[in-house]
This record gives C-alpha cells, structure tokens and sequence, in this order.
C-alpha cells in the first residue's frame, strides 16, 4: 500500500472531523479554546498518549494525565501540531459541513448545536476506543484554563 493512501484511510477527514467531534462533545460548555483544538490528532495519534486516554475516566485531571512516564510524549509537541496542522484544518472544515451539527468560530471553537450521543454507542470498537480518547481528552481540557494546558506543554 503506499504511504499516501495510507495517509487517506489513518487522516480521513470524516474521522478526523468525528474525533474533534467526539472531543468538544467531552469538555464542559462543548467550547474550548481554538488553538487547543491543533492539540487533539496529535494526542490522540500517539500510540503511549492514546492509550493513556483509554485508561483516563471523567474524574481525571491534566496532571493525573502528565504523569512522569507520559511527560516525555510531549517533548515534540510542537513539531507534531505543526504535522497535524493541515490534517486538523481538513477535520474542521469537515465538521463545519456535517449536516446535524453547527459550528461557531472564534476565539473559542464551539459546538451550537445540542447533541445527544456518546462514544458508548459506537458498534465498531477501535472507532469507540478513538473516540473514548478523544471524549476524555475534551473532558481533561475543559478543566484547565487554556493558559494552564500550555504552561504544562
């Protein structure tokens, strides 16, 4: 298989749109800080930084989920948004067309739209444990002041 149709299936743009989905539907006002949002694929596409995620419940903090052993993931962050940046340009402008939902943009990247579902319903479950990661990522987020999140970055 070549790279770049690998790239297509992994950065799908309906399922990176889902992801980001899956994420603001987690944190609390279904709002977070826009520039947050280039934090979330590149998170969630790190195998240690997934599976992490997985193991987070709604209780979890920024700092349960920094632990020493998680904190060496970071360390290219930067580098790894700036990889992502199209990708996650591509799952917002994805999203902003999905049919069911509403968007608002600005400072604050919003969901206006009320939704009722969750990623316990996903039938197909490395699509649920994706999207469990992405949910308890919004959770955790949504906790901090952006300002906190980027200090521990």
């Amino acid at each position: 298989m070549k790279i770049n149709t690998l790239n297509n299936v992994l950065f799908n743009p309906i399922l990176t749109a889902n992801l980001i989905l899956h994420f603001l539907n987690g944190t609390k006002e279904k709002q977070i800080k826009l520039e947050l949002i280039y934090f979330v694929l590149p998170i969630i596409y790190d195998k240690k930084l997934f599976e992490k995620l997985i193991r987070c419940t709604s209780a979890s903090t920024i700092k349960t989920f920094l632990e020493s052993d998680i904190k060496v993931q970071f360390l290219e962050i930067n580098t790894r948004i700036n990889d992502f940046r199209q990708i996650t340009n591509n799952a917002i402008i994805t999203l902003s067309n999905f049919e069911n939902f509403k968007l608002e943009i600005s400072d604050f990247i919003k969901l206006k739209t009320e939704i009722n579902f969750s990623y316990k319903s996903e039938q197909e479950v490395n699509l649920k444990e994706y999207y469990k990661a992405a949910n308890n990522l919004g959770s955790i987020f949504s906790k901090e002041s952006y300002k906190s999140i980027f200090y521990n970055f």
